[in-house]
This record gives C-alpha cells, structure tokens and sequence, in this order.
C-alpha cells in the first residue's frame, strides 16, 4: 500500500502525463525531495504523511463534478495556439488491451514476493544497510556510523535506499523486504517504460507483446551486474519512460517531465543515464529538437545536482580508475544484447501482433503467456539464489537482541555482508562489500575487534 501511494502520487496530479509515466514521476519526485530543501533534512516521516495528505486530497479534487459556467453574450474565447506535431504514435490508453497486458505482467512480477526475505547480492545487501540508517535517522545522515566508517552517505545510488527507507516510513516494514519491494517493482515499471518507448513507433498491441518477450529473452539481471543489478533495474525505470517522453512527444512540459526523470535515474547509475541520453540526442538531432533536449539536461542537472554532491566529494582519481577497470568489454557486450534484443524484438512481432485467424491469435496469446511466466522466472530465480538459509536469518535476529548496539559482529564470509543490513551491528574484519566510490574511506578506516561472533548465535536444533 505504502508503495502504491509513493507511485500514484504526485504523477496522478499531472493533467497531460501519460500514464505509463505516472509511477515513475511519482517515484522520482520523492527520490529528488530527499536532497532538495524543504522536504529534505530531518523528519523525513513527517514530510512524506504531510505531503501525501496534500497530495490526496488535491486528487480527489480531480474526481468532483464539474460544472461550467456560460459565456457572457457576444464573447469568444481567444484562439489557442495549434499544438506542435507530434512526432510519435499517440500514447496508448490506460483501459486498452495492451496496457491491461503489460500491467498485468507487472503485477505478477509481485505475486511470489511472500517467498522471500530481502534482496540478494553483496549491493543491495549494502543498499539495505543505507536504508536501515536512514530510517533510524529520520533523514540523510552525514556519516553511516554506527554501521559503516564512511562518509558521505549518498555517494553510491542512494535512490535505492532512499525509496526503501520512504516504505518502511509509512509501512511499518524493516528496511530488508521494503528494499525488495522497491527493486521487484523496479522490474515491473522496467516493462511499462519499455512498452511505452515501443509505442511511440509500433502499434499498442505489438508494443505490449514485444515489451514482454524481449524483456523476457534478454539475458537480465545479470546483464546488469557492472552496474548493480538492482539499481540498474531502477535506473531504467527512470530512463525508458524519458526516453518515450522525449522521442514521442514535441512539448516543453514533456521534456520538462523527461529532464525529471533523467535526473532520478542519474542518482541511481549516472553511466546508464548518461548513455540514454547519449542514445536520444543522436535520434533527435536528426529531427532537429535539440531545444528539448538542452531542456530536459539542463533541468536534470540542476534536479540531480544535490544528490550527485557526495558523489563528488567521495570520488578519487585513483577510484575512478579502479570503477574504469572494473568493467570488462564482455560485461559491455551482453549489456549490449541485452539493450538490442528488449529494444528491437517488436520488430519480429508486427505481423504475429495482428492476428487474423484462430491460430495468430492462439500464438499471440501463448508468446505472451511464456513470455510472463520467464519474466517471473528469471526474476524470481533471482532473487531465490541470494537468500541467507533460514539458520543465518535466525542468527542474525538473535545477535540483533543480543548484542550491544556499538559491538562489531563478526561473520563467515557470505553472511559477514547481511550483519549491518539484517542484524544492525556492524560487521568485523574484514568487512562487508564496499562500493568502489568509498575505496579511499574503507582504507582509511581503524579496524575494530570482534564484540561477538554469529557462530555463538546459531540454533543447534
């Protein structure tokens, strides 16, 4: 419920926004808020119940009759200025078939999420300690003490943690499965922004149905794994519905919401929306819209600016050698695939999209069923092979009550990553996964002794 409220509001508030890009908006506007004063800063709980609120009722707003007063005698309104040509295929219909379909995959991306515990992976174990203390914190710490010595905290992705943190806010959820929420959502609005962008170019239902298989047949999440599977995921649900926005509308408002949402996926991979934008620039000067596109950079610089602050102040030279090494030409490669084959994979799909006989549409429907079922397969496979053994999870709760809050916790390796993000203790020597950015930091740290260790808190039953 929680998230629903995060991905409904504000976007639902904007009039003319396609509604493949409302949760997205909504999502960005909350991850920007949290650097931008005054919703920044402490209270971070308070702000989100009192905007809601205001949010809500100027939805509802929406929902009351309307009643329209006559014109005087003998006026006539001015002439409104005809509006500019747009350049892609009308945006489909909240209510249309397509939609239905690719929000229904959605969806059922969320159905086994009562299997799991937390997100799996050394990141988004670190992205759930961030959201631990931001949740503590009641706002963006400048330190990650008692859990972390690092400092700033903000310079990895800290969207990820951000929107976690907001869900456990106003859900009552530990930060570890409002984290999980957040990246398998992620996932699904992946689908959406990548049905919106084929629909600036392809009819709807060719649209939906390539959305799905090619997301399905794309070698993902491990596609991602330079950048983070899970804050690739979310970069890319920021991403793809700017890219439509930007390549199928000719507005200044569209480009306004597209710079929004470029600058929410900067703060969560700043390489994969810079590529994007990169994409959309050689596409629109060919079109000669390079004013929109000055627009939606300029607008997200100035949005993302705050939030790319630590970053800045973390980064190394030396750092940014080790990140420029760290990415292999393979690693690049099946990024690559994967990109071609979600984007282009409608193109083999136009004629079977149209069905005309029992049997094109018998096919259409069975591509879009296998095409769902892998969806949920890979994502939840997933998420299935990063889960601590019900042993570990169990010892890391009793360490929880059972240690004082400042005592370092020390792990066998595998476990050693989960002690901050499950157990809120820091963990011993020698550490948990560091991002590359906090290298220098992680270095600089003074080794602190082993307070207790797991081992003492694992059940002999």
């Amino acid at each position: 419920m929680a998230l629903a409220l995060l991905s409904l509001l504000p976007g639902t508030l904007v009039v003319r926004s396609p509604w493949t890009a409302v949760p997205a908006l909504s999502l960005a506007f909350w991850a920007l808020s949290a650097w931008w004063p005054p919703l920044a800063g402490r209270g971070r709980g308070r702000v989100l119940a009192a905007a809601l609120l205001v949010f809500g009722l100027l939805a509802l707003l929406r929902l009351l009759p309307k009643h329209e007063v006559p014109s005087p005698l003998g006026w006539r309104p001015p002439q409104a200025p005809p509006s500019p040509v747009r350049p892609g295929l009308a945006p489909p219909r909240a209510t249309s078939g397509p939609s239905l379909l690719s929000v229904a995959v959605a969806l059922a991306l969320l159905a086994p999420l009562p299997l799991w515990h937390h997100a799996p992976g050394q990141r988004l174990a670190f992205q759930t300690t961030t959201a631990r203390l931001l949740l503590w914190r009641d706002a963006i710490p400048a330190t990650a003490e008692p859990l972390l010595p690092l400092a700033p905290v903000g310079a990895h992705a800290p969207v990820l943690a951000t929107l976690a943190a907001d869900v456990s806010h106003l859900s009552g959820l530990d930060p570890a499965p409002s984290l999980l929420l957040l990246v398998v959502a992620a996932a699904g609005l992946v689908l959406i922004g990548l049905f919106a962008l084929h629909a600036t170019w392809a009819p709807p239902r060719v649209a939906a149905l390539g959305a799905v298989v090619g997301l399905a047949a794309a070698p993902w999440p491990g596609a991602l794994s330079p950048w983070g599977e899970g804050e690739g995921l979310l970069a890319l649900a920021f991403a793809l519905p700017s890219v439509a926005l930007l390549i199928g509308h000719a507005s200044r408002s569209s480009a306004v919401a597209a710079g929004m949402l470029l600058a929410a996926a900067a703060l969560v991979q700043p390489l994969l929306a810079a590529g994007m934008l990169l994409a959309v620039a050689v596409r629109l000067r060919r079109r000669g819209s390079a004013g929109r596109l000055v627009l939606a950079f300029a607008l997200a610089l100035a949005l993302a600016a705050p939030g790319l602050w630590p970053l800045a102040q973390s980064l190394s030279p030396r750092e940014v050698v080790a990140l420029a090494r760290a990415v292999r030409p393979g690693d690049l490669l099946a990024l690559a695939v994967g990109l071609a084959l979600a984007a282009f994979f409608p193109l083999a799909l136009v004629r079977l999209a149209e069905p005309r006989s029992r049997a094109s549409r018998l096919a259409t429907a069975g591509l879009a069923v296998v095409g769902a079922a892998l969806l949920v397969g890979r994502l939840h496979g997933w998420i299935a092979s990063g889960q601590l053994p019900a042993r570990t999870r169990d010892a890391l709760a009793r360490a929880a009550a059972g240690t004082n809050p400042l005592d370092a916790l020390c792990a066998p390796e595998g476990a050693r990553d989960w002690v901050p993000a499950l157990a809120g203790r820091e963990a011993g020597e020698p550490g948990p996964w560091i991002p590359p950015v906090y290298a220098d930091e992680w270095a600089a740290r003074t080794p602190r002794p082993c307070g207790a260790r797991l081992e003492e808190f694992v059940s002999s039953r």
